[in-house]
């Protein structure tokens, strides 16, 4: 039963990405609402995955190795890059102004924002 839940999951998110990338692609310049459509598509799809990943690797890591809070494992390490990659499209969503352009300070400001975050965390906890 997993089984075909998880397949009739990959099927959807096939056909939703199918389904945005033509017209996403022939309307590519200037910016559509077929873009911003694909990118929540790959952004809800990358966010969902990279939780599944993560919550795989709490539960492999407190069954086998007890309760832990390390974040070393690699499973965890890369549903956290595919959380963080799926939120980069949602906030690029986020950023179209009326569908034709972005807002580069809004952009932008995401990223300084995430680079000094990294930042702050890599001084407390290296």
């Amino acid at each position: 039963m997993i089984l075909f839940i998880f397949g009739c999951m990959v099927l959807g998110s096939i056909f939703i990405v199918a389904g945005y990338t033509m017209p996403g692609w022939r309307r590519r310049f200037p910016l559509s609402i077929y873009n911003a459509g694909l990118a929540m598509a790959l952004g809800m799809d990358l966010h969902a995955l990279g939780m599944i990943l993560q919550l795989y690797g709490r539960i492999e890591q407190m069954v086998g190795d007890g309760a832990t809070f390390a974040t070393d494992d690699p499973v965890y390490f890369v549903g956290s890059v595919m959380i963080i990659a799926g939120k980069s499209l949602f906030v690029w969503v986020a950023a179209l102004g009326e569908g034709r352009t972005y807002s580069r300070p809004f952009w932008w400001s995401y990223w300084a924002l995430l680079a000094v975050w990294l930042l702050v965390c890599w001084s407390f906890f290296a």
